[in-house]
């Protein structure tokens, strides 16, 4: 590949998962100032890089699963209480024209 020996290949291939995995213990210092001036610091995990780097391992070393092909279709079914239910019973319709006369 490009003109690399595989030697050199493993070489690159083995410092770049190395640095994923020292990645996976990344932690960042936060400093707390008043009126300009320093009064604490903090180290806390780089939770961020973390998990990009967990994320990158297990790509590299083919542990993802792939992506799903299966679509799911979700139907929702409302069932209205006999209260609710629209009356079916026939009634008497009454029309009344433009004129007033009941028909």
């Amino acid at each position: 590949m490009a003109g690399y020996s595989e030697e050199i290949l493993a070489g690159l291939a083995k410092q770049a998962l190395d640095k994923q995995v020292a990645l996976m213990q990344a932690t960042e210092t936060k400093f707390f100032a008043f009126q300009g001036n320093v009064t604490d610091e903090r180290e806390r995990p780089a939770l961020r890089v973390q998990l990009e780097a967990a994320r990158s391992v297990v790509q590299v070393l083919g542990m993802q699963a792939p992506p799903a092909k299966q679509t799911v279709t979700v139907v929702h079914k409302l069932e209205l209480p006999d209260w609710m239910q629209p009356d079916t019973t026939e009634r008497p319709t009454t029309i009344i024209d433009s004129e007033g006369t009941v028909e």
